[in-house]
C-alpha cells in the first residue's frame, strides 16, 4: 500500500493531474490528465522517478476535457 501511495503522491503533485489511481497487485496505474499542462512521458518519468518502472499501455482514452492514461508498473 506503502508503494501505491507514494506513486500517487508522485504523479498527483504535478501540474494538469485530476486524479491518480493505482491498484499494485495488478501492476496498473489510471491517470487523468489536462493533455493541455502535461503528457504522458512527463507522467511517466515521475513514476520512474518515485523509484518504479512506468510503460504505458496504448489506447487512447478520453472522458470530456480529460485524457486517461493507462500504465503498466513494476
Amino acid at each position: 500500500a506503502a508503494c501505491a501511495s507514494s506513486i500517487e503522491k508522485a504523479v498527483k503533485r504535478l501540474p494538469g493531474i485530476v486524479d491518480a489511481t493505482v491498484a499494485l497487485l495488478q501492476n496498473k496505474a489510471q491517470v487523468f490528465y489536462y493533455p493541455a499542462f502535461i503528457n504522458e512521458q512527463t507522467i511517466c518519468e515521475a513514476i520512474v522517478d518515485a523509484g518504479f518502472e512506468a510503460t504505458l499501455i496504448e489506447d487512447d482514452s478520453s472522458e470530456g476535457s480529460n485524457t486517461v492514461c493507462r500504465l503498466s508498473i513494476k
